[in-house]
């Protein structure tokens, strides 16, 4: 996927955050170069996870690759929500992904520069 710098990035699952807390659940894998780039991967679509950016952001541009029809979706700007502060060991960054369908696919999410 050339719009990903798979060769910068590594895995990192521990910024994923699903609904369900058993690990044999695990529906997203992730890969990040962080601060810059991730992308999840969903291997079985209809699916509904957070992401933990790492780094502080306003929002983040996310677009969708459909695995099966090999099509990126138009690109989406999203806010990232934050809760916490730094007298509760930092701020937490959520974004919020769910699939699109009910497949494969792949989120790309990338970083804005200002």
């Amino acid at each position: 996927m050339e719009e990903f710098d798979i060769y910068s990035s590594v895995p990192h699952n521990d910024l994923l955050v699903s609904r369900v807390a058993v690990p044999s659940t695990q529906e997203a894998y992730v890969s990040a170069n962080i601060g810059s780039q991730y992308a999840v991967f969903f291997p079985h679509g209809r699916f509904t996870v957070a992401l933990d950016p790492w780094v502080y952001t306003d929002y983040v541009n996310i677009k969708w690759l459909d695995l099966e029809s090999a099509e990126w979706s138009e690109t989406e700007r999203i806010e990232v929500e934050w809760e916490g502060g730094h007298h509760d060991w930092g701020y937490r960054g959520k974004i919020n992904l769910e699939t699109p369908a009910n497949r494969a696919c792949v989120a790309l999410i990338e970083i804005p520069e200002n």
